[in-house]
C-alpha cells in the first residue's frame, strides 16, 4: 500500500481542515449510489483504517478515530460498529475478543488504498487554498488576516454551515448562533465572495470545491441516519413556506430560483407531494402588495431593504408588472407542480397550545414582524395537526414537513412537542440533501445550486446593517457630502449594496463616516464607469459609422463612374446600331427606287415607243404582222386609260408607284438584316 505524504509545514499552518476537505472529495469520488446499502460506501474508510493497523485489531472507537485523523471525516462510533460487524459477516474482517476487529489476509491482498486516491486530490487541495489566499489578498488585502492562519478551516466551516448544514446539527442537535442564519460576515463573506469568483472564472477549481460539497452532504446524511433509501417517498408531503416559494417563483433573484426549482424537480421525480398552505398563498400576495408599494416610491422603500422589492427594482419592473404577477400567482405555483391545501381544523384534539407557541416565537425571534410570526405559527400548528400530534424518527414516514429557509423557524419547531421524533420544519438545504443522496444522478447539479443560492443570499446586506448604512447616508446628505439624487442612488442601486458588503464584510461595527465615504466613492466610480463605457462605445460606433459612410460614399462614387461609363458605352452602341439600321434602310430604299425607275422605264418603252413609231412612220407598219398591230393598239389603249385615270386620281404614274416602292424597300431591308444575322426591326 502506498502512503500519501504531505508537507509538514503546510499541515501545521492549515490544521486538520486540510484532511477534512480532502476526505469530502475522496468520499464523493468513491461514492456508489448503486451500492446495496448507503452504509456500504463507508466500508472503504473502515478497511483503510484496519489496513493501517494490520495485523493488529481495533475496536469501533479506534477505527473511528483513525478515520477522523486520516480523512477528517467523523463517522459515529455506532455506525463504525455496524460497518465492522457487516465486514466480518462478509469475510473481509474477523471479530476478536472485546469487540475488536482485524483485517483478513484475503481482504488485505485485494484492497485498494484510499490514501492513494487522497494523494491524487492533494495538489488540487493546495491549489484551492492558494487561490483562496491570493483572492483575499488581491481584493480584500486589509482583511487577509482573517483567514491567513488556516484558510482551509474557513472553507470547511463554510461548506458545513451553508452547503451541508446537517453536519453542524443532527435532527436533535443545536447549531451555533454566532450570527443569524443566512448572513455572511467577516471570513464567511470572504469565502462567499471567493466561491462566486471561482464559479465565474475558474471552472476546474470550482468543480473540485463542488466535489467537496457533495462529499460533505453525503456525510451529513450519515450523521442523522440515512434511513431506508430504497423506501419510496409517496407518503411524504412537503409543505413549502413563503420564502422558498418566492425563490422558486424567481422573485428573489436568479440563483435562489435555480436552487429552489431543482429542489422541486427532484422531489417530484422521487414521488413526493408538493404543497403550500392556503394562508401561505395569502402571505405571498401580501409580499407582492408590499413590492408594488416599493416600486411606486423606490427612494423611500430602499430605506427598508426587502429581497423581493429589491429584486423587482433591480430588474426594472414596474408596479403594473408586479400586479400582473400577482394575478397569475396561483397559476404560476401550479406550473411548478405545487397545489394548495387547507390547514386541518382539529385544534383541540391533538393538544397544541398556540399561545405558548406564539410566546416561543417572540422569545426566539424577537425582531420578527408580527404578520410573519402569525403566518409561521399557523404553519407549524397545521403541520402538527396533519401529523395527528406525533411522528416517527424517519424522514420517509413522518408524513408532513414544512420546508423553509428561516433557521429561526426550525429552532422553534423543534421545541413544539417531544412526541415529534422528526422535526416539523426543516431548512430547504437540509431537505435537498436528504433527497439528493437518494438519487444524485437525477439532480447532479443540485448541491452546486444550493451552494450558490446560499452564497448569493448571504452576501446581501442584513436589515440592521442596511439601516445603519442608510442613517449614515442621511447624515452625509445633511452635511452636503452628497446631492439628494445621489443619495437616492446610494440607497437603491445594487452597486451600493455590493460596495457596502465589500467594505464592511457584513459587519455592522465597521459602519462609520470613513467607511461610508469609501462606499460612496466606489459607488460613484461604479455608476460612472458604465456611462464612460457607454460613451466610449458610442464614440467607437460613431467612428465606425463614419468610416462605413465614407466607404459607402467612395463605393457609390465608383459605381457612379462605372454607370456613367456603361451609359456612354450603351449610348455609343445604340448610336452604332442606329447608324447600322439607317444604312441598311438606305440601301433598301435605293434598291427599291432603282427597281421603281426600271419599271417605269420598261413600261414607258414598252407602251409609248410602239405608238410613237406608228405615228411617225405609219408606212412601215402597214406590212407588219397582225399580232404586232394588236400589241401597238393595246399599248395605245393602255396609255389612253392611264390618261383618263390621271384626270380622276391625283399625282402622276410615278407617284402611283410610290407605295409599291416603299413596300418593296421594307422587304429588301428584312432580307438584308436576315443575311446579316440581325433581328427584324420593330414595326418594319
Amino acid at each position: 500500500m502506498g502512503d500519501a505524504r504531505v508537507n509538514d509545514d503546510h499541515d501545521a499552518r492549515t490544521g486538520t481542515s486540510r484532511s477534512t476537505l480532502l476526505g469530502y472529495a475522496v468520499l464523493r469520488a468513491n461514492f456508489d449510489h448503486s451500492a446495496p446499502s448507503y452504509l456500504d460506501n463507508f466500508n472503504a474508510f473502515v478497511l483503510d483504517a484496519l489496513a493501517e493497523r494490520y495485523p493488529a485489531a481495533a475496536d469501533e472507537a479506534e477505527v473511528g478515530e483513525a478515520i477522523r485523523t486520516t480523512f477528517g471525516l467523523t463517522i459515529p462510533d455506532r455506525v463504525v460498529g455496524r460497518l465492522l460487524r457487516k465486514l466480518a459477516k462478509g469475510g473481509r474482517a474477523q471479530a476478536e475478543e472485546e469487540r475488536r476487529y482485524s483485517l483478513t489476509e484475503t481482504a488485505r491482498s485485494g484492497l485498494q488504498s484510499l490514501r492513494e486516491s487522497m494523494s491524487n486530490f492533494q495538489s488540487r487541495q493546495y491549489e484551492l487554498l492558494g487561490k483562496f489566499t491570493s483572492f483575499v489578498k488581491e481584493f480584500h488585502d486589509e482583511s487577509a488576516g482573517l483567514i491567513d492562519a488556516d484558510p482551509g478551516a474557513h472553507l470547511q466551516a463554510f461548506i458545513e454551515r451553508y452547503a451541508a448544514p446537517l453536519l453542524r446539527r443532527g435532527v436533535a442537535g443545536q447549531r451555533d448562533n454566532a450570527s443569524p442564519w443566512g448572513e455572511l460576515q467577516g471570513a464567511e463573506y470572504l469565502v462567499g465572495a471567493f466561491v462566486l469568483h471561482l464559479e465565474a472564472n475558474d471552472a476546474a477549481t470550482f468543480s473540485y470545491l463542488i466535489d467537496a460539497v457533495k462529499g460533505a452532504i453525503l456525510l451529513s446524511v450519515l450523521e442523522i441516519g440515512p434511513g431506508d433509501l430504497s423506501q419510496k417517498l409517496s407518503n411524504l408531503t412537503l409543505v413549502f413556506d413563503t420564502p422558498v416559494l418566492l425563490s422558486a417563483l424567481g422573485y428573489q433573484g436568479e440563483m435562489p430560483q435555480r436552487a429552489a426549482r431543482q429542489l422541486l424537480q427532484l422531489a417530484c421525480e422521487l414521488g413526493v407531494r408538493l404543497t403550500y398552505f392556503e394562508h401561505t398563498g395569502k402571505e405571498l400576495s401580501g409580499v407582492l402588495d408590499a413590492a408594488i408599494v416599493a416600486l411606486r416610491n423606490p427612494a423611500r422603500s430602499a430605506e427598508a431593504l426587502r429581497a423581493v422589492g429589491t429584486h423587482f427594482l433591480d430588474v426594472g419592473a414596474t408596479a403594473s408588472d408586479v400586479a400582473i404577477e400577482q394575478t397569475m400567482l396561483h397559476a404560476n405555483l401550479q406550473r411548478l407542480g405545487l397545489r394548495s391545501i387547507d390547514k386541518p381544523e382539529s385544534y383541540f384534539r391533538y393538544g397544541l397550545d398556540e399561545s405558548a407557541l406564539e410566546d416561543l416565537f417572540k422569545s426566539k425571534l424577537p425582531t420578527q414582524r408580527e404578520s410573519t410570526r402569525l403566518y409561521d405559527l399557523e404553519s407549524i400548528s397545521a403541520i402538527h395537526r396533519l401529523r395527528r400530534g406525533n411522528s416517527p424518527n424517519s424522514f420517509e414516514r413522518c408524513g408532513y414537513v414544512l420546508v423553509t429557509d428561516n433557521y429561526g423557524l426550525t429552532v422553534v419547531a423543534r421545541q413544539v412537542d417531544e412526541r415529534h421524533l422528526w422535526p416539523l420544519a426543516m431548512l430547504d438545504s437540509e431537505v435537498a440533501s436528504l433527497l439528493w443522496v437518494r438519487s444524485p444522478a437525477i439532480a447532479d447539479d443540485l448541491p452546486r445550486q444550493q451552494l450558490l443560492a446560499a452564497v448569493y443570499t448571504g452576501m446581501q446586506p442584513a436589515p440592521h446593517l442596511w439601516m445603519k448604512y442608510v442613517e449614515e447616508i442621511e447624515r452625509l446628505q445633511a452635511r452636503g457630502g452628497v446631492e439628494p439624487d445621489e443619495a437616492i442612488m446610494l440607497r437603491s442601486q445594487p452597486e451600493a449594496r455590493s460596495a457596502l458588503m465589500d467594505v464592511t464584510l457584513g459587519d455592522t461595527s465597521k459602519i462609520n463616516p470613513e467607511s461610508v465615504q469609501v462606499i460612496v466613492d466606489r459607488v460613484r466610480a461604479n455608476l460612472s464607469s458604465p456611462y464612460r463605457v457607454e460613451a466610449d462605445d458610442a464614440r467607437a460606433q460613431r467612428d465606425h459609422a463614419a468610416r462605413e459612410a465614407e466607404s459607402a460614399r467612395q463605393a457609390q462614387e465608383e459605381l457612379r463612374k462605372n454607370v456613367s461609363g456603361l451609359r456612354a458605352e450603351l449610348d455609343e452602341l445604340q448610336s452604332q446600331v442606329l447608324a447600322r439600321d439607317q444604312l441598311i434602310e438606305q440601301r433598301a430604299t435605293r434598291r427599291a427606287y432603282r427597281i421603281r425607275l426600271a419599271v417605269v422605264i420598261t413600261i414607258a418603252t414598252t407602251l409609248v415607243l410602239p405608238v410613237t413609231l406608228q405615228a411617225i412612220i405609219p408606212s412601215e407598219f402597214k406590212h407588219v404582222p397582225t399580232a404586232i398591230t394588236l400589241i401597238v393598239a393595246s399599248a395605245a389603249v393602255i396609255l389612253l386609260v392611264i390618261g383618263i385615270l390621271g384626270s380622276f386620281i391625283p399625282g402622276t404614274f410615278w407617284d402611283w408607284l410610290g407605295p409599291l416602292e416603299r413596300h418593296m424597300a421594307k422587304r429588301i431591308e428584312r432580307r438584308l438584316r436576315t443575311s446579316a444575322a440581325l433581328p427584324p426591326r420593330a414595326g418594319r
